[in-house]
């Protein structure tokens, strides 16, 4: 899927060195950061134990 993304002048003149220094294409560079970004950023799936344990983390001792 193609689609486009805007950036001001100095963080494009910024990639632009980068890519030249680095020998790979705007857009490479671009996946792997939304890559990375979405590999920090996901919400993990947790077990549905844990799930319960956080909707009632201080149940009554007996």
């Amino acid at each position: 899927m193609n689609f486009s993304v805007h950036f001001d002048a100095e963080t494009l003149a910024r990639l632009n060195t980068a890519v030249e220094r680095g020998g790979v294409t705007r857009n490479r560079v671009i996946v792997r950061a939304v890559q990375e970004w979405l590999t920090r950023n996901e919400a993990e799936i947790w077990p549905d134990f844990l799930l319960e344990h956080l909707r009632n983390p201080a149940p009554d001792l007996d």
